[in-house]
């Protein structure tokens, strides 16, 4: 190695040093790094039950596309639509 290169090398593990010691020494360091640390690991959490939300609903979304029974459940169910031949029955709820 050359005297360069080693000289960059103490330099780069002098800066590095001096880096961690003042997170760790620092009024506010250390708390930062904890309160940053909680918060990543929230967002990792709710970033993860949204990636489930996602996969549901694209499971969902592929159901509606292929199969007949879970695309006459969403018209009925959802918009209303009745088939020739339904009883429907309305009941007054006395609200107005």
């Amino acid at each position: 190695m050359t005297a360069r290169r080693l000289l960059l090398a103490a330099g780069l593990l002098l800066f590095a040093f001096v880096l961690m010691a003042h997170t760790l020494l620092s009024s506010d360091g250390w708390r930062k790094r904890t309160r940053v640390r909680a918060d990543l690991v929230q967002l990792t959490e709710t970033n993860d039950a949204r990636e489930q939300r996602v996969q549901q609903l694209r499971a969902e979304v592929a159901a509606v596309r292929s199969r007949p029974e879970v695309q006459e459940r969403v018209i009925r169910g959802e918009l209303g639509y009745v088939r020739d031949g339904d009883l429907v029955l309305e009941v007054d709820t006395g609200k107005r």
